[in-house]
């Protein structure tokens, strides 16, 4: 397993963790929003374990700021944040494309590769003052949807999670 996070010292703590139950890890200090970085981690997976199975983007920020108030600097509208797009959705976006690439690498018949995708129970219905959040969230249930034919081509699994409330995860990509 490999994990990425820009929290490098608790990606090696989860590194430590799985390792004392038996199993195999290495981590890397990742921003989602780094294509350099995200190729990188895949790359990394490829030299350590010979293919990517299972990809699991998993980084994610809840609203930033409050897009529903515009605000002001000198008489003109300050552009808005829009942290909580360009990570909940623009990071996944990334990490698909090269998920694509990478869980095709190596395949063999018979071999079980997927993409899982975390969205949010903002992935079905609105959340009130959480305009950005719940964008980002509809995007990755539509990102699946449009997507599975492609990756069903390929014979690689994809699909989504949408729970109610996910807390910080020690795992994340």
């Amino acid at each position: 397993m490999v994990i990425g996070d820009l929290d490098a010292v608790n990606a090696q703590k989860t590194v430590h963790d799985i390792e004392s139950r038996g199993g195999h890890a290495v981590s890397l200090k990742c921003d989602v929003m780094n294509w350099d970085d995200q190729t990188a981690m895949f790359d990394l997976a490829m030299t350590r374990f010979g293919s990517v199975d299972v990809v699991i983007p998993n980084a994610g920020v809840s609203e930033l700021g409050a897009f529903h108030v515009v605000t002001f600097d000198k008489g003109k509208p300050v552009k808005p944040n829009l942290k909580t797009l360009e990570v909940n959705l623009i990071g996944v976006l990334y990490t698909t494309h090269l998920a694509m690439h990478y869980l095709a690498l190596n395949q063999k018949e018979g071999s079980l590769k997927a993409l899982v995708l975390l969205g949010s129970m903002a992935s079905w219905s609105s959340i009130p003052r959480g305009a950005l959040y719940s964008a980002s969230k509809h995007a990755i249930l539509g990102l699946m949807r449009s997507f599975y034919p492609e990756f069903e081509a390929k014979n690689i699994r994809i699909g989504s999670i949408h729970p109610f409330f996910a807390g910080q995860f020690d795992l994340c990509y």
